[in-house]
Order: structure tokens, then sequence, then C-alpha cells
């Protein structure tokens, strides 16, 4: 079990890494790559007599092999054709003298390249010699996804072959035999603060707080008017430079290049310093930051804040903050694209999957 956590951690980054053999990659069809330490490998096509077609191949060419040694053939492509469904991979598969054990992989990434999902079999391996069976794959793909990562592994020696693959997406009846790390998503969340969170730094699902000197309290409460949670944030006492703010941060992959909205209501009670709308672009190592000044006491008004968002952009985040005295409850916050496209629509599909 060791090994196979430990090979896990390595497959992670093996795009990364990976040193490319061009005479094995130069066999397999377009899309596919020969990774992880491929000059301890080959691959290729070859006809199988049984199914009658051409089918990739995976094969073992050392004699020794080092406890961390793998070798798969991979590929990748873009997620949106998937985001925010569980889907299935799967494929026929068949081995011959695995001495330590293989498996299909499936994956997700962001787009700074850090895993959310992975699933390499790990717990279910592929083991000595092996007749044709479909064996799957099941991942959630997460709104914040941006490439799919998949393939065909062998650790130690012994030879794989591998046909007819397949993505289906399924309900949530189909268990998921993936494991799922949270990153920034692309989309905005829980905008009207009705999720409640259970992680220390959150005040709710998604959005985190600040509360320098602890001269403010942050919370959730229902607002009699509204009949709804919002979000509160008021002063109980003032020492110094007190601050308290509560923001969300998105990846910019949506929105780059556009102009966009950023929208709130707020209601506001004796507000003697300043408090605000804001919005932050990061613009590589520049923060491009705009605001909208809420002052005095006012009942719920809708304030609104225009942003150009650079081809540079990195993440960007939005929320309010409160400096001073007062109380500011916030809710119904919004995101829109006012002009421009949304380029992330670019679609790229898996290729050459019956070889």
């Amino acid at each position: 079990m060791k090994t196979k956590t430990i090979l896990i951690a390595v497959l992670f980054n093996c795009f990364n890494i990976s040193v490319y053999s061009q005479d094995t990659l130069n066999k397999l069809p377009e899309g596919w790559g020969l990774k992880g330490n491929s000059n301890l490998y080959s691959a290729g096509i070859e006809i199988d007599t049984v199914l009658n077609k051409k089918v990739a191949f995976l094969k073992s060419t050392a004699e020794v092999y080092k406890e961390m040694d793998f070798g798969t053939i991979a590929q990748s492509f873009n997620a949106i054709k998937y985001l925010g469904k569980r889907v299935r991979f799967s494929a026929l598969v068949k081995t011959s003298n695995i001495e330590r054990w293989a498996g299909l992989w499936f994956r997700t990434d962001d787009e700074d390249g850090r895993t959310i999902n992975f699933d390499n079999m790990g717990d279910r391996p592929i083991k000595g010699t092996n007749d044709w069976n479909r064996y799957e794959s099941v991942v959630d793909i997460p709104v914040y996804s941006d490439k799919i990562l998949f393939g065909f592994l062998i650790s130690g020696k012994g030879k794989g072959w591998i046909n007819d693959l397949k993505f289906e997406i399924v309900d949530t009846t189909v268990a998921c035999t993936g494991k799922i790390y949270k990153q920034t998503p692309v989309l905005p969340q829980n905008l009207s603060f009705e999720i409640p969170s259970l992680e220390s730094y959150e005040v709710s699902y998604r959005w985190n707080f600040y509360n320098k000197n602890k001269s403010h309290k942050i919370s959730i409460v229902k607002d009699s008017i509204k009949n709804e949670n919002v979000l509160l944030i008021e002063s109980f006492h003032v020492t110094g430079t007190s601050l308290g703010f509560v923001t969300q941060t998105i990846k910019s992959r949506n929105y780059r290049n556009t102009k966009i909205k950023i929208s709130a209501y707020v209601k506001s009670e004796n507000i003697e310093n300043e408090a605000h709308l804001i919005l932050y672009c990061l613009k590589s190592n520049n923060r491009n930051t705009l605001s909208k000044k809420i002052k005095g006491t006012k009942d719920w008004t809708k304030y609104e804040i225009i942003a150009d968002v650079p081809n540079t952009s990195i993440p960007i985040t939005f929320g309010v903050f409160l400096n001073g005295t007062g109380k500011i409850w916030v809710d119904d916050f919004s995101i829109e694209v006012i002009e421009g496209t949304d380029k992330s629509k670019i679609l790229d599909e898996p290729k050459n999957l019956t070889f």
C-alpha cells in the first residue's frame, strides 16, 4: 500500500517531469504519449487476433525496476464538456505477467496544474495475466476543472494492452472511485450565504473572513425583511486600525478580456468611517483594486462595480469590508460579463480512443 501511495503522488506530476522517448512516442497515434519512466518502457500499436482490431500496448523493457518505476500511455483534453458532471472512464484491458500492478488512471487539474481529483486503481489493481476485461474509473469533474488527463499504467515488469476507451456522464447512483481535493473555483459560489460552512476560516461556504484586532463580529444572520440568510459585519470596539472583511476568490478563466459587473445588496447603519464593496483583479504581481464606498445609514441598496479583466489576470477576489464603527448587512452578490466573449468554451475532445 505504501508503494501505491507514493506512486499516486508521482503520477500527480508525471506530465511535468516525464522524459519522452521519441522512438516509442512516434509509434502511438495522435494525442497519445509515453510518460513516466519512459526509458524503461515501450509503447505502440498491435493487431489483436481476438478483437481483430488495432490495440495499444505498453510493456516493460528493463531487467531491473526500482520501487517507484512506472510507465504510462496518456493524453489530456479540455474539461469544459464535463464540468459539474460525474464521469466514468472505462476501457478494455488485457495483461501479461504484471509483477506489481497495472491500472487505468483518471485525473482532473485546475488551470494552474494542481490536481483536483484522481484515481489510478491503486486500491483495486490489475495483476498477473488476464484476458480482455472492461475496467472503469469514476470521478466528479468540479466546475473549476481545466483539464482531464487519463491513461493506462504499469508499475514494474509486465505488458498490457488497451482498447475501446469511453467517457460517459453518469448519475449520482454510480459511486466515485477517485478522491477530490478542494481548489479555488472558476464560478462564484454561495452568493446569498445560504450554504453553511464547517471550515474554521470561512464564515459561510466559500466566504473567507478577516478580523483585524478582533474588533468586528462577522456572522450569518436571518434578515426579517428579506426572510433569508445575510452576511453581517459589525464593530463592537475600535482600537487603532480596525478592519473586518469577507471575500471570495475565483479563477479568472471565464472572465479574461471581458468587462464584468459585480453587484451586491447592502444595508448599512451608522458607518462613521467607511465600508466598501471591493473587487481585486490580479495582473501578474500588480493588484488592480476597485471599490464602491458605503456611508452612513441606508436601507437595502444595490451597489455595483464595473471592471475590465485583463488577459494577464490570475484570480479575482470580491467581497465587502468595514473599516471603523457601524454595521453592514450584505446579500445577493452577482458577477456577470457585460462585454466580451467567454473564451473558455473552446472544446478539445480526446483522440483515438479505439486506436
